[in-house]
């Protein structure tokens, strides 16, 4: 569980999460036209040249040594959603490291002080009842800054602190709704204190909030009360739309996202689902029901409807 700030008075060091996003969805972009069935060598070569002629990416010779052990790290996956948006995350957030002729980390290390980097929540689900019969979260963080930028760890947080402390402290409640749902945390950002002290389980040992986090998370909250594009009338946190797959010709649009108020860029335009993958349907061990929802990335036993009953009838406030 993380725990509460020690240390009010801590300085956090300067931490630039805007750039990162934006060069995401130009690599992003990028990889989608280029994509071939696996990541092989020509994929890698195109995508080296095409970092290499761009004029807001520019790496030293040093930089170009390292970009390569990390694209090398990719090769001969096959190409699905999850791998492109891994990839891109990587190389949009491992930049500035590169660029510092620092080589980026492959995975987690041992680190003997935790250290303040750039975290979004990617998705958070219902694992199982604590001892103490309290709904555990599994909730699951990608890095984006530092040497470990584009990584992802899971941690399992109580129900209460999720809700209460994280999401209320990063935007996500109110007066009127000072206890969000868990799952409309997905996509917000924070700044956290990153302890890989034992590199198989890394956790978020403190975050703050910090005015670009804030704001950042706010306008994704608005955007997600705006009229969905796709004519449903559920929340979007409730949808069974990901954020990362293409959706079906039949509803519209190909993605689900939102503009800003005075958007003018194509930054400006935030996803609207709460998780990275569309639901699928299959049997429900614990409800019985043969076309129950999953959502693929998330290692929830339990179906959609089952985690929401479960923190109904569990939860404590």
């Amino acid at each position: 569980m993380a725990n509460l700030p020690d240390d009010l008075g801590e300085i956090l060091p300067e931490i630039r999460i805007k750039p990162v996003i934006r060069r995401h969805y130009e690599v992003a972009d990028f990889l989608e036209s280029e994509a071939s069935e696996t990541i092989d060598n020509e994929f890698l070569i195109k995508l080296r040249k095409w970092l290499s002629n761009c004029e807001q990416y520019p790496l030293s010779d040093k930089a170009e040594t390292h970009l390569g052990v990390l694209l090398s790290s990719f090769s001969g996956r096959k190409v699905t959603p999850q791998t492109v948006d891994a990839l891109a995350w990587r190389l949009a957030a491992c930049y500035e490291t590169l660029a510092e002729g620092n080589p980026p980390k492959l995975s987690f290390e041992i680190e003997h002080k935790p250290e303040w980097t750039a975290l979004s929540i990617v998705s958070s689900c219902f694992l199982r009842l604590s001892r103490t019969m309290k709904p555990l979260l599994d909730v699951q963080f990608r890095v984006l800054s530092g040497p470990y930028g584009g990584l992802q760890f899971r941690q399992q947080i109580p129900h209460t602190w999720v809700t209460s402390k994280l999401g209320r402290e990063l935007g996500g409640g109110t007066r009127e709704h000072r206890y969000p749902d868990h799952r409309e945390l997905g996509g917000f950002l924070l700044v956290g204190k990153l302890d890989t002290w034992q590199p198989e389980t890394p956790r978020l040992a403190d975050f703050r909030a910090t005015s670009a986090c804030l704001n950042y998370n706010r306008d994704l909250k608005k955007v997600r009360k705006q009229a969905c594009p796709l004519k449903f009338t559920h929340e979007c946190h409730e949808c069974w739309v990901g954020t990362l797959q293409r959706i079906p010709p039949r509803f519209g649009p190909s993605r689900c996202s939102g503009a800003r108020r005075d958007a003018k860029k194509a930054f400006d335009l935030l996803p609207r689902p709460a998780h990275p993958l569309h639901y699928v349907t299959r049997r429900c061990t614990y409800c019985k029901k043969d076309d129950a929802a999953f959502e693929p990335s998330q290692q929830s036993r339990y179906c959609v409807s089952c985690q929401c009953e479960f923190i109904r009838t569990y939860r404590r406030f």
